[in-house]
């Protein structure tokens, strides 16, 4: 389960966005798109808006998900919920996949004592798995330089 300000934003695109105040504007364009796909083409600035103030959680369509009482504190809270399609495990295959690495390649190699170590080392691996790791799929370059390199050449 993950919890994000805005939905399908990243790590890297979070930090991006605090890191350079400048990027806001970029960044809220392309939600007000991906809303506007959304919608069917239509604009309706509630709409919009609602989305653009919301935040989001996103999980799989497990039993304790749907209870009354958890979708009662997701709406007290003021954030919107969003399921995985039924049976599609590819929509969770992404962040499988982080997390299996995460887990065999720093968590099984440390001996951790407690929460904050957790903490620690988790967010150490997230800054190097956006910002150091290179990947045959994105051409060689880090998460990071490949999102910056894809956003510029469109």
């Amino acid at each position: 389960m993950t919890i994000f300000q805005l939905k399908r934003s990243t790590y890297y695109d979070e930090r991006q966005r605090i890191a350079n105040p400048s990027s806001k504007y970029d960044y809220i364009k392309k939600r007000i798109n991906a809303i506007f796909n959304q919608s069917h083409q239509t604009y309706d600035h509630r709409r919009i808006k609602k989305y653009l103030d919301a935040e989001g959680i996103h999980s799989d369509q497990g039993w304790h998900y749907q209870t009354t009482d958890y979708q009662d504190k997701l709406k007290a809270l003021n954030i919107v919920q969003s399921m995985s399609r039924k049976g599609n495990c590819l929509d969770n295959a992404p962040i499988e996949s982080f997390f299996s690495l995460l887990k065999r390649k720093c968590l099984k190699r440390h001996k951790i004592h407690n929460l904050t170590e957790l903490i620690h080392i988790t967010h150490q691996y997230i800054d190097w798995f956006n910002n150091f790791r290179i990947s045959l799929k994105t051409k060689g370059l880090t998460p990071v330089q490949y999102r910056n390199q894809t956003i510029v050449s469109q």
